[in-house]
């Protein structure tokens, strides 16, 4: 190798490691906002109260919307790291995250589409949620850091998890409202996944950026 193409193969893998620790400064803060309020949204479903009554038969448009605050929130954070370091916000980075994850996303949108107008689907949406989501991240191993890479593994492993226990939980389910004890289970399952492990990598993440810096 000579040294002309020695110093390329160096300035790629320093882009690449700093992109890596960019991503996930990033995506932190948006992982933290997204498990806090997939959490606190289980909780006004799961505990009785006031506000139990306007989640209990709406979990598909429940989740819609917290995907959606969740996904201005990444915009939000997204646009302010590229301001900070004067780049574009529709950067080639971007696109290229964007197509990576975009066929898993189209997925879950026509699975969600077909499998909502059943009634007692809610646990089945939620492990077909958690299970594109991992593939979503794990599609973008190459560039992305390896904390998103056992994100995206935790994801798939616990709806596979599901999967294989899934058979008896419905039969234990099935009793004077076998529906709403499914929809539930949904939200026990999007607090478990969506909600904890967002927050547990959130915090993680954060701690880790603040110990390097002071370190």
């Amino acid at each position: 190798m000579n040294r002309s193409a020695a110093e390329e193969h160096l300035r790629v893998i320093r882009e690449l490691m700093e992109r890596a620790t960019i991503y996930r400064a990033v995506s932190a803060p948006a992982a933290l906002f997204c498990g806090l309020v997939a959490l606190l949204v289980s909780g006004l479903a799961l505990i009785p109260g006031p506000f139990q009554a306007l989640f209990q038969h709406n979990f598909v448009l429940t989740w819609i919307v917290v995907c959606l605050l969740s996904a201005t929130a990444n915009t939000f954070f997204i646009f302010r790291s590229t301001e900070r370091r004067q780049e574009r916000f529709a950067s080639y980075r971007l696109r290229t995250a964007l197509l990576a994850i975009a066929p898993t996303f189209i997925v879950a949108i026509a699975l969600t589409f077909f499998l909502a107008r059943a009634a007692g689907t809610e646990l089945f949406i939620a492990v077909c949620w958690m299970a594109l989501y991992g593939l979503a991240l794990l599609s973008t191993m190459t560039f992305a850091p390896r904390s998103i890479v056992i994100l995206g593994w935790a994801f798939i492993l616990t709806s596979v998890l599901i999967l294989c226990v899934m058979t008896p939980v419905l039969v234990v389910a099935v009793g004077d409202r076998p529906s709403l004890m499914l929809e539930q289970l949904g939200y026990f399952a999007m607090a478990g996944s969506f909600g904890l492990y967002h927050t547990i990598y959130g915090v993680l993440v954060m701690f880790s950026a603040r110990h390097n810096e002071h370190g």
